[in-house]
């Protein structure tokens, strides 16, 4: 599917905005930080094919994106004093990638991938868990004395 709206901004000053759940993103989206937090969740939301770009622009704040699995992410941002940080899985070729561009001065930027409903807990229990089952395939040991990680339901 295309995107139906070509571009669309989103601005934070001295607040808190989270865009979840269900809604098409458009094929350009600006998202504006200055003092403040923003969570864009994309795991619920209609990505159209091709390349989504979302240009960012922190300054002491905080910009938290989230992508399904599945969704090839390119991350092209500068950092001032800040943090740039990108925890996502690479996915296979696929129609659908997210590019974040910008620049961010004395604030944060995290890009990661999750599961649907996963939090950032459960993730790094899963990858934890994950990291455990690769050493103990390898060193031929058994698996089954290791039990799947638990699963919140919220």
């Amino acid at each position: 599917p295309q995107a139906l709206v070509p571009m669309k901004r989103m601005r934070v000053v001295l607040g808190s905005v989270e865009r979840s759940g269900r809604w098409t993103v458009p094929r350009e989206l600006v998202a504006r930080v200055f003092w403040g937090n923003l969570v864009v969740d994309l795991r619920d939301a209609e990505l159209g094919t091709g390349v989504t770009t979302i240009d960012v622009h922190v300054t002491m704040g905080n910009l938290e994106i989230v992508v399904p699995p599945g969704v090839d992410v390119d991350v092209d941002a500068s950092s001032l004093l800040a943090n740039v940080e990108e925890r996502t899985v690479p996915a296979a070729p696929s129609t659908k990638m997210v590019r974040v561009t910008g620049r961010v001065t004395l604030g944060n930027l995290e890009i990661s991938t999750l599961r649907p409903g996963e939090t950032q807990r459960d993730a790094r229990r899963r990858r934890r868990w994950e990291r455990r089952m690769q050493r103990r395939m390898l060193r031929g040991s058994c698996v089954h004395r290791l039990p799947m990680p638990p699963t919140y339901d919220r």
